[in-house]
This record gives C-alpha cells, sequence and structure tokens, in this order.
C-alpha cells in the first residue's frame, strides 16, 4: 500500500524517510513550522503570511512531489490580526506518519518546541537554506539573522555553535 496516499492509517505510514525530506522537515521545524499530534501519527504543520507566499508555494511543491501532502496547492486564507486588521497567509500540513514521532518526541518533549540535541547530526545544507527561507531576515550591512523568539537563551547559544562548528 502506498504511503503517500490521503486515507492511509498513520501506522501504515512507516518510512523510509530520505534524507532530503528529514533535511527539509528539520530546517522548517527551525523556524516557524510545527509539528502536530494526531492519534498514532505526527504530522507536520507549514504556515506563512502572503508576503512569504512564494516560499510556501515552492516549500508545498517539493513536499508533495515526494508525495509527503495532498498535491492541491495551498489557498490564501484570512484571519482577523491585531486591531481587526485582516491577515492574508497560506498553510498546509503533510499526511500523518507514525515514523514522523521521532521528530515530535524530540522537537516536542513538553509539548514545546525546543531545539533537540541532536540537531547539529540534521542540520545539512539543505535543512539550513530551508530554515533561512523560512525565517531569517538579511540586515544590510549586519548579515543574516534569525527569528529564534520561540527557543530559550541556551538553546540559542547551542544553534549557535552547532553552526559555527559546521561552518568551520
Amino acid at each position: 500500500m502506498p504511503f503517500n496516499c490521503p486515507r492511509v492509517p498513520s501506522t501504515k505510514r512507516i518510512g523510509p524517510h530520505n534524507y532530503e525530506i528529514i533535511s527539509i522537515l528539520i530546517g522548517s521545524l527551525l523556524g516557524d513550522g510545527s509539528m502536530e499530534k494526531d492519534g498514532n501519527g505526527s504530522r507536520f504543520a507549514f504556515y506563512q503570511e502572503k508576503t512569504n507566499g512564494e516560499y510556501l508555494l515552492w516549500l508545498h511543491q517539493v513536499i508533495s512531489s515526494l508525495g509527503y501532502s495532498k498535491p492541491e496547492i495551498p489557498i490564501i486564507q484570512t484571519r482577523k490580526g491585531t486591531n481587526g486588521q485582516i491577515r492574508y497567509s497560506y498553510r498546509f500540513r503533510t499526511y500523518t506518519y507514525s515514523s514522523f514521532n521521532w521528530i515530535y518526541e524530540e522537537f516536542y518533549p513538553n509539548k514545546r518546541k525546543v531545539v533537540p540535541r541532536i540537531i547539529d547530526q540534521y542540520l545539512s545544507p539543505l535543512a539550513l537554506a530551508v530554515w533561512i527561507m523560512d525565517d531569517a531576515t538579511l540586515h544590510k550591512n549586519k548579515g543574516l539573522r534569525f527569528c529564534t523568539n520561540c527557543f530559550t537563551l541556551k538553546e540559542v547559544q547551542y544553534l549557535a555553535s552547532v553552526l559555527e562548528k559546521s561552518i568551520l
């Protein structure tokens, strides 16, 4: 039974997953990507404002072409932001896989996203590129800045040390 059909139970979707999809998913989790537990499995959720729509549509195209989400292109959704302002965004999710549970357990040990100690094993060039596209900004004359607001100072320092070691 193919693992990429919408009605396949998560316990039947066991992988193995190639390094490319794992790199993409890990890179997104370091940014705005998130995971949800659903029954016996876990899935990834992606959300970006319309201003980053081109990136999210690229991400969806790659993930769906690998068989990990529905092929239908995400549509723009609206919601009320602060001060009643209308916000436009795109979102999509992967299928649910029991073989994603280990990633959920590493990144959400207490239902709060953390930087796992194993991140050094998965911070590939592709994961780094996805993280940059997902949640970094380029500041003229000041370089690249990652938005790491949801992580603790200790986690950010660990990430910085992993990045430093991988560059040297």
